[in-house]
């Protein structure tokens, strides 16, 4: 009897509970692997490119990299998706995004963009809601991919909008004139520029009061159903704006960020030219004012209208070098801008050389080690017999008594030797005490002719 209760209230408990309750489908329970995912579940799956090998539940069976770069493989699901992780296994020798999901969020479509290791072998973990597309873009030798999460079978996609196609622009200085071609299916179109949101119905648009020389990003959404398209992004850019010609001197731009190097030989400058079309050279003048013995080096740039500098270069580069200065001398340059032989009023700089170093060196040596030791050669030359001569006198007169007593020196032989014993001195005895030399010259007889010798 109350088997037949318990029966027959469990039976009135499940026809009052909706069906609903039991809609949600849960993937595989915790903890995650490679099995069981929604791949293997052909009840929520739509559409699927993936080759077999791939999420087989086998990681000994693979599919090249080769055949992965094929084609973009898809994957469509029947009903919105909840995905809470992926589990890849994959080698390549690149990193690079590969895995990119779409999903819905407050109505619109976005992306998920999935960057890969080289080397990989795990289990992802994620939280995207509404999941109804996944594309794989690999240079992986892919061996296993599954995507877990759960799913509600009472769910339909909604009707995602096809974008726009076709997309050209033309530009003014102010405004960005947009054409293209309309889906089949749309409510409207949601034209969005750095921003600024747009609306229109029409295959074409114009966006104005926008500045000139300037980049917009704009994107373009297909709406059907508040549901709005992923949206196609073009970047556009205005036309600079066009300046008048000029009619006279004032109305040309001078060179700008003039700058003034000087030394006692050279005078370096250095300046930007005008970002115009209306510009075809820099003009460079120069005037020589009185000397100014104090060294000093100011620079500052003026406009002036005042004539009786002296030409001295034309360029239209951004640097000069005048070489010929004197020491101690102030200059005054000026530098004008020329178009179609109209010449700008100029920019002006003063500056004054110092006087020359006693010895440039320049911040080097002014000789190298081959002229030193050139130097010290020839001052070794002219010095050398000098140098000799005082060497003779001085060691000359001890090898001449080295010599002398090397004679002197009796020689014995002993054994198988010759030894040269040295002679002892006998102290010599007081000299006698010499009596005075009496010199008397003798009566000589004169010498007797000489016989000469017979002829033999």
């Amino acid at each position: 009897m109350n088997i037949k209760r318990i029966g027959l209230l469990t039976f009135f408990l499940l026809f009052l509970i909706p069906i609903s309750a039991f809609a949600e489908i849960v993937s595989t329970p915790e903890p995650h692997d490679y099995r069981n995912g929604l791949l293997d579940d052909p009840y929520i799956i739509k559409k699927n490119t993936l080759p077999k090998e791939t999420y087989d539940n086998d990681l000994t069976t693979f599919t090249s990299r080769e055949d992965m770069l094929k084609d973009i493989l898809e994957i469509e699901f029947i009903h919105p998706v909840n995905i809470n992780g992926i589990y890849l296994y994959a080698y390549s020798s690149v990193s690079h995004n590969f895995i990119t999901i779409y999903y819905f969020e407050d109505d619109e479509v976005k992306e998920y963009k999935y960057t890969g290791k080289k080397t990989i072998k795990e289990y992802i973990t994620l939280d995207y809601k509404n999941v109804f597309k996944i594309e794989l873009d690999s240079r992986k030798a892919l061996y296993e991919i599954d995507f877990f999460g759960s799913y509600n079978k009472n769910d339909e996609i909604p009707t995602i909008p096809e974008n726009v196609e076709n997309v050209e622009y033309q530009t003014t200085e102010n405004s960005i004139s947009l054409n293209y071609d309309l889906p089949d299916e749309f409510d409207h179109i949601e034209i969005d520029v750095n921003g600024q949101t747009y609306e229109t119905t029409e295959n074409s648009y114009t966006i104005s009061d926008l500045d000139d020389d300037t980049t917009y990003n704009i994107t373009i959404k297909t709406v059907l159903n508040e549901i709005k398209s992923d949206g196609i992004t073009i970047e556009a850019k205005t036309k600079e704006k066009e300046e008048p010609p000029p009619e006279k001197p004032e109305d040309l731009q001078n060179v700008t960020d003039l700058e003034i190097e000087t030394t006692y030989d050279r005078v370096d400058l250095s300046w930007k030219n005008p970002n115009t079309k209306y510009y075809d050279y820099t003009k460079i003048y120069r005037k020589d004012l009185e000397s100014k013995r104090t060294t000093f080096n100011i620079f500052s740039a003026k406009t002036v209208y005042a004539d009786g500098y002296d030409p001295i270069f034309e360029t239209n580069g951004t640097y000069f070098a005048d070489l010929s200065i004197e020491p101690e001398q102030e200059y005054e340059y000026k530098l004008t801008t020329v178009y179609e032989n109209l010449e700008s009023s100029g920019v002006t700089v003063k500056t004054a050389t110092p006087k020359p170093p006693i010895v440039e060196i320049d911040g080097k040596l002014p000789f190298t080690v081959e002229d030193l030791l050139k130097s010290g050669n020839g001052l070794f030359y002219l010095t050398a017999p000098f140098l000799l001569l005082a060497l003779a006198f001085l060691l000359v007169p001890r090898l001449r008594e080295l010599m002398i007593n090397s004679f002197r020196s009796p020689v014995t032989t002993n054994g198988n030797y010759t030894r040269i014993e040295r002679e002892q001195r006998i102290p010599r005895q007081p000299r006698e005490q010499r009596q005075p030399r009496l010199y008397m010259r003798e009566q000589r007889e004169p010498r007797q002719p000489r016989t000469p010798r017979e002829f033999r």
